[in-house]
């Protein structure tokens, strides 16, 4: 099962700057347990769903010395001990005290650690990276995009151009490639950030898991790389 499936967060918003540039990772973890509660998945059942996603966190975290395997080792203790723990509230809260170590982490260095979130969804989901904020999938003749956790990053149409070029590049590169698409929350809360580079949107009448309404921008081959494609005449 994929952590991000359970994973709340706001991506790139074009028109608002956020209030704070951090993440609540406590809350997070708090979200996806509730969730997978929701779901009828025994506590024990959803922390190992839990420490099974941390484990690259870990990983990096000692590579980089934020920090020591013994206190890795021992937060993976505490978390297995919280399996016992039948009580949906008890067991939260203890795992929420089992992980602050990490949540400590998350604290010092925002930025690094929503970027390790960031890449390890990414490789889970299958999602090429573009750069810190787009990443891109292609299914037969469709490009769909899709944006990165970015929090602590904020809006930034720069990096925006900067992904839509490269991936003109790798489309200009792949004849196969006849549609670039968008679906998510974002297209309709801020259309123009795609209708002003030619994108058409369509509406959807979906929500997202979050019960946001999703709309699809799309864009043929020739207009984006019209578009897009550095010293295309």
């Amino acid at each position: 099962m994929c952590w991000d499936k359970y994973m709340p967060f706001d991506s790139l918003k074009a028109r608002e700057q956020p209030k704070e540039n951090k993440i609540d990772f406590g809350s997070d973890v708090r979200k996806i347990l509730d969730k997978l509660y929701d779901d009828n998945i025994k506590p024990k059942y959803a922390i190992a769903l839990v420490i099974k996603a941390l484990a690259p966190f870990f990983l990096i975290f000692i590579e980089k010395k934020y920090i020591s395997s013994q206190d890795a080792y021992r937060v993976l203790e505490n978390l297995m001990a919280c399996m016992e723990i039948e009580d949906k509230e008890q067991s939260i809260a203890a795992v929420i005290k089992a992980l602050r170590p990490i949540l400590q982490i998350s604290t010092k260095y925002p930025k690094e650690f929503e970027e390790m979130r960031s890449k390890i969804g990414n490789t889970q989901e299958g999602y090429i990276e573009l750069n810190r904020l787009v990443t891109y999938e292609k299914n037969g003749k469709v490009i769909s995009l899709h944006h990165s956790l970015a929090k602590t990053i904020g809006p930034n149409r720069k990096m925006y151009e900067d992904a839509m070029a490269k991936l003109a590049q790798i489309i200009n590169d792949d004849p196969e490639v006849e549609v670039i698409e968008a679906v998510s929350y974002i297209v309709p809360k801020t259309p123009t950030l795609f209708t002003k580079y030619g994108f058409e949107i369509k509406e959807l009448n979906e929500k997202d898991e979050e019960g946001r309404d999703i709309a699809l921008a799309f864009i043929l081959r020739e207009e984006f790389l019209k578009r897009f494609l550095k010293n295309n005449d």
